[in-house]
């Protein structure tokens, strides 16, 4: 568990329509940006907990990634995810290893 030293979580969560999911989503990872380039000053990082949906094909993924755990606990999981999950079936971490 990352970052257990932080006093306060902030979760943004938006809903998407059903007109244009697509465009909603866009629109959505910029005022996630917005509001988490307005915290940067005091963020230590992200809860893999808080991180919803598809990562893959981000142009953020791998600092998204890189943010859940610090290198040495990166190193660490990649080891265990190559020893316990050779055929990648726990996919949906944002961080591939």
């Amino acid at each position: 568990m990352g970052h257990r030293a932080a006093r306060f979580a902030l979760r943004v969560l938006s809903p998407l329509g059903d007109a244009d999911p697509a465009g909603d989503l866009a629109t959505v990872r910029e005022v996630h940006a917005a509001a988490l380039a307005a915290v940067e000053p005091w963020r230590i990082g992200r809860s893999v907990n808080f991180l919803l949906g598809e990562h893959r094909g981000r142009t953020d993924a791998a600092a998204v990634a890189g943010s859940t755990h610090g290198s040495a606990t990166r190193a660490r999981l990649a080891e265990l995810r190559a020893a316990h999950d050779p055929e990648n079936v726990f996919r949906f971490h944002p961080y591939a290893g």
